[in-house]
């Protein structure tokens, strides 16, 4: 997995980015536990969309933050994460 630094303030952080070459992954023995417990659950893959919950969700998530914080998740991803900047699904 590939870790990048990012500096916000005097904190220096890793950062794992969020992209997966689902062509090379494969589940761990930990997630195909989790699999085979919720086997009962349904998922759903549908284009992203931002709605009143993600934005509530996102609101208090950015509060965690001091520097380059987003006013909006609007601003973060954008006002239709379906279409741009590449096709997003959410699940």
């Amino acid at each position: 997995m590939i870790h990048n630094k990012s500096q916000h303030g005097d904190k220096s952080y890793n950062v794992i980015p969020l992209r997966i070459d689902l062509a090379k992954f494969q589940l761990s023995r930990s997630q195909k536990r989790v699999l085979k417990r919720n086997k009962d659950l349904k998922v759903i893959f549908r284009d992203a969309h931002i709605d009143e919950e993600k934005d509530r969700l996102f609101d208090i998530h950015k509060q965690r933050f001091t520097e380059d914080v987003p006013g909006s998740l609007n601003d973060f991803v954008s006002a239709i994460p379906s279409r741009g900047p590449c096709v997003t699904l959410e699940c």
